[in-house]
């Protein structure tokens, strides 16, 4: 089956759609019902409060499912792009977000993989607030270091251990790079 689905599955193992389930060529920009269009999903994350994170790949949004099913757009607005940093999520733009974690402070890291960024939305500002953690350059950089010196390229997975360090997948210096 085609489709970019998002599915609940229980410890029994029974299946609910969550989100999604239209064919995914088109989508709904603005978020909705349990029948939002997701298309592209790179990664998800499920927070404290049972919300469930999708960051979309191809079309540059970053949505949050609310245990009710309802879709809403955290950020992004369809159009690739590296701005909004220090500002409200909503009014950011990312650019093919991959994977997304959520982090001991219950607030979002996601890999925007077109910037070469990691980025935070935290979630306990309102609205969401958009920061930079780590990262910039042009693809197929590489560089260790703190904060906005280190590069990467094409970040795409990210988790972090029960200590709180970050682990990314930098696909583009096939590197797997951790973050203290």
């Amino acid at each position: 089956r085609n489709t970019e689905d998002v599915y609940r599955v229980s410890p029994d193992g029974v299946a609910v759609l969550v989100a999604g389930g239209i064919f995914p060529i088109a989508y709904q920009p603005y978020g909705g019902n349990v029948r939002g269009w997701l298309l592209a999903l790179g990664g998800i994350a499920v927070d404290a409060g049972g919300n469930v994170y999708v960051t979309g790949k191809l079309d540059n949004r970053i949505r949050k499912i609310d245990p009710s099913g309802t879709v809403s757009i955290l950020a992004g607005d369809g159009e690739a792009g590296d701005v909004g940093d220090n500002g409200p999520a909503s009014a950011a733009k990312v650019a093919n977000p991959d994977g997304i974690t959520m982090d001991s402070n219950g607030n979002l890291l996601f890999a925007d993989s077109g910037s070469n960024k990691l980025r935070r939305i935290v979630l306990n500002f309102a609205p969401a607030r958009m920061e930079w953690v780590a990262g910039g350059g042009q693809p197929l950089t590489f560089r260790d270091g703190p904060g906005n010196t280190a590069f990467f390229s094409g970040l795409s997975g990210i988790t972090r251990d029960k200590l709180g360090n970050l682990y990314v997948a930098d696909a583009g210096n096939n590197r797997i790079r951790k973050i203290a």
